[in-house]
């Protein structure tokens, strides 16, 4: 009896081990996850695909057709269409338009179709599209690109306003907002907020493009300061070889109230020569190295085979019509001469020459000149 039971027993437990599930109904989750990985491999490759297709796609008919399958993935058409507003000129505002659709922030088609409308004729849409194109884009190309348009329609709020934008941005060279400054009077309002370093930039701005009176003018209202009156100084040597040898002067004056008051500068060498204005000019000729310390020039002349120009000074011809110079130096300074000639009705100019000849060294210790 115990024995029938046992093995009663054994075959229940055979038989539910050799029980197993429907494979059907267990696989049916995996394949649905291997078709999904499946269909995100194909959309997957296909953007790859679309990618790869417009970036050497280079005609008409291949964007079109990519800007089709792009939509079709529901990826972006912006750039097609931007590529197509360069092939397809005759169409250029059609394609900008739906670069723009596809990506309303896309800072490029807001640009180009502000231009577009600008030239077309419609300034209100311009000036709309660069809000946008600022609004969204904080940059220097879109404030700059706001400041041209304003400052070619002379919208002097709107042109002050993004210029002021536009050099909080800007990199290092702000040279392309000075240009677009309407007037003295706008680039002084809009640099008083913007700091010092800019308004000396400025000023350096206005010597390079040689628009003296500008820089005469705008120069006024500043401070002083190292940087600036270092600018102040080149300013008065580009008026003085301009011809405004008054102006210059007057201004050197400004710096150096002593020669406002003796007609010259440094006669006692001690400043280090800037070679500007009423400064003596040191030459530059690699036969001669000049040093400069307090108090002194020290000359190092080599052997010279024609006549050089060590040094120059201008000084006032009304004060020392006929000056007499009393150099004070030691060392070899045979065969040196100082010579005086006229560079306009009120100014001379004294010159220190060498004569050809050996080597030689001399310390210039002070120019007298009475």
């Amino acid at each position: 009896m115990n024995k029938s039971y046992s093995q009663i027993a054994l075959l229940g437990r055979r038989s539910s081990a050799d029980h197993t599930p429907v494979p059907r109904l267990l696989s049916l989750p995996v394949l649905l996850c291997r078709l999904l990985c499946l269909i995100g491999a194909s959309l997957s490759a296909s953007a790859a695909w679309a990618l790869w297709l417009g970036a050497h796609s280079h005609t008409i008919e291949n964007l079109e057709s990519l800007t089709r399958l792009s939509k079709v993935l529901s990826m972006s058409t912006a750039a097609h269409s931007l590529a197509l507003a360069d092939l397809d000129p005759t169409r250029e505002s059609h394609h900008l338009s739906a670069a723009l659709n596809a990506d309303p922030r896309n800072l490029t088609a807001l640009l180009r179709l502000s231009l577009y409308a600008e030239f077309a004729g419609d300034p209100t849409k311009a000036e709309a599209l660069l809000d946008q194109a600022t609004l969204y884009h904080h940059s220097y190309k879109s404030y700059m690109a706001a400041l041209t348009q304003a400052s070619r329609s002379n919208s002097r709020a709107r042109s002050t306003h993004f210029a002021t934008l536009a050099l909080r941005y800007c990199p290092r060279d702000a040279d392309g907002v000075y240009t677009q400054f309407l007037d003295l009077e706008q680039a002084s309002q809009v640099l008083n907020s913007s700091g010092e370093a800019h308004q000396i930039d400025f000023l350096r701005f206005l010597l390079g493009q040689h628009r003296l009176a500008d820089a005469q003018s705008f120069q006024a209202s500043l401070t002083s300061s190292a940087s600036l009156d270092r600018y102040r100084l080149e300013l008065c040597d580009l008026l003085f070889w301009d011809g405004q040898h008054e102006a210059a002067a007057t201004l050197f004056a400004k710096l150096h109230p002593e020669f406002a008051h003796t007609g010259t500068f440094n006669t006692q060498l001690r400043s280090r020569p800037t070679s500007l204005a009423f400064d003596w000019r040191i030459t530059q000729h690699k036969s001669a190295q000049i040093n400069w310390r307090p108090g002194e020039l020290a000359v190092y002349l080599e052997t010279i085979h024609a006549p050089l120009e060590l040094l120059s000074i201008f000084v006032d011809a009304r004060r020392h019509p006929h000056p007499r110079i009393t150099p004070l130096w030691k060392g070899e300074s045979q065969n040196l001469s100082w010579q005086l000639s006229t560079a306009s009705p009120n100014w001379n100019r004294i010159s220190l020459l060498a004569a050809p000849g050996p080597e030689r060294r001399f310390q210039l210790l002070e120019v007298q000149i009475e």
